[in-house]
């Protein structure tokens, strides 16, 4: 869903996205992201320019799947935050090292932007950037999931590993 910047009010602009729009579901599963299809998906967002910076409000409500990185079971992640987002105009320099194919050196206040291209923006990379920025990097299904054993591969949440009825001895 693009937005001319050209074209928004001098106040801030609302726009929705609901997860029943197939062509935000189909970006999802390009960055592997999984949403409970049961859960109303809904993100509200607030764009407004202050000069050339794009202030976008991201309110997300949403149930990503994910995979426990302890017992690779898959569970319910519930996401309902709040995230401020800044974009500044992505400006070509003739100087720049990028044009050449190599990588450059961001600058510490450059870590916290975004940048947009142009005199649109994509609500739904917005939206994508916001939940990958909410997912946690090693998810856990719960605090104290005791995962798989490293010998036998029993998930140690629903039974006894068969190591500890040969009295294998496994170091956590």
């Amino acid at each position: 869903m693009l937005v001319n910047l050209k074209k928004l009010d001098k106040n801030s602009n609302k726009y929705s996205i609901k997860l029943s729009d197939h062509n935000f579901i189909n970006m999802l599963a390009e960055n592997n992201i999984t949403l409970n299809g049961d859960y109303d998906f809904l993100a509200e967002i607030t764009l407004s320019l202050k000069g050339s910076r794009l202030i976008a409000q991201v309110k997300l409500k949403a149930s990503a799947v994910l995979e426990c990185v302890r017992c690779l079971n898959s569970y319910n992640y519930n996401i309902d935050e709040i995230l401020n987002l800044i974009y500044v105009p992505l400006e070509p320099d003739k100087n720049d090292i990028v044009s050449g194919g190599r990588n450059i050196e961001l600058k510490e206040e450059e870590m916290d932007l975004g940048y947009y291209d142009g005199n649109s923006v994509d609500l739904y990379n917005i939206c994508i950037e916001a939940i990958n920025l909410l997912i946690p990097l090693n998810p856990l299904c719960s605090n104290d999931c005791k995962g798989l054993c490293p010998s036998c591969g029993a998930d140690l949440n629903k039974e006894r590993c068969k190591c500890a009825d040969r009295n294998i001895i496994i170091y956590n």
